[in-house]
């Protein structure tokens, strides 16, 4: 037998299409409040351009990356030094945005966010546990 211990606890709701949990980002005294994805096949943390303009980011300035999906297309993304908060717990992470802004997913992805946490889910009690990965 192995246990692991969290530091937080979220119930998140019973969704058909992924389980979503409310983040906020910040850039420059600028902040956002969202929900995202939690998406382990991911490999960054993608947010809707909307939100980068909102937080007074001129998206299209930042380092551009091509990223495929998994159906074999591409779109491209420019990335941003930002702050995160999930679950009371901050990050500094290099946030991608899209430069369409017909791309309407959030995700909290691998790197810069889910390499640093150690990450508990039971789906079926619609629960997850949280701790930074250091702690």
């Amino acid at each position: 037998m192995h246990s692991v211990e969290f530091q937080a606890r979220h119930n998140y709701s019973n969704e058909p299409l992924g389980i979503t949990i409310p983040i906020e980002l910040s850039y420059r005294g600028n902040d956002v409040r969202l929900a995202a994805k939690i998406d382990t096949g991911a490999e960054f943390c993608l947010f809707q351009r909307g939100y980068g303009e909102m937080l007074g980011i001129d998206v299209e300035a930042g380092e551009r990356k091509e990223l495929r999906t998994a159906n074999g297309g591409s779109f491209t993304v420019f990335g941003h030094e930002v702050s995160l908060r999930v679950l009371g717990f901050d990050f500094s992470l290099v946030a991608y945005f899209p430069m369409e802004p017909a791309i309407s997913r959030s995700v909290l992805g691998r790197q810069g966010w889910l390499l640093r946490v150690r990450l508990g889910i039971v789906d079926y009690e619609q629960l997850i546990y949280l701790s930074r990965y250091d702690d």
